[in-house]
């Protein structure tokens, strides 16, 4: 089987916020529902000492404009399971405990490689 059988096609954003961050924007994007960044500008002023993206806000926006959002513990077998049924998961990577943790989009994998592939946007390509 081809990697290309097991990529989603993400599409590209041009903005993002803090109270928007990548993730839900290209899932909400690749869904065809939009998320005014208007709402995502207001929301952030609460939160203007940030340094970071402040998912949990993402999350409801995209809840209040029809998005669902499913949190689970899964394995990797699993995680190739969602992608291939063409749902593209936003993962949690660990990082300093209680400080900082990554989101990404996970947009494929390749068995033969053993590669999973991010969506990583840079300029106007993915």
């Amino acid at each position: 089987m081809d990697s290309l059988d097991h990529q989603l096609l993400l599409p590209l954003v041009e903005e993002e916020n803090i109270c928007l961050p990548l993730p839900i924007n290209v899932v909400s994007k690749y869904w065809n529902v939009k998320i005014p960044m208007s709402e995502a500008i207001e929301t952030a002023k609460q939160y203007a000492n940030s340094n970071g993206s402040i998912l949990i806000e993402g999350i409801e926006s995209a809840e209040r404009h029809g998005l669902t959002c499913k949190i689970i513990h899964s394995s990797l077998s699993e995680l190739k399971k969602i992608i291939d049924i063409g749902i593209p998961p936003i993962v949690i990577l660990p990082g300093i405990p209680e400080i900082t943790q990554h989101a990404s989009v996970i947009s494929g994998y390749d068995d033969n490689e053993k590669i999973i592939f991010h969506y990583i946007q840079k300029g106007n390509k993915e």
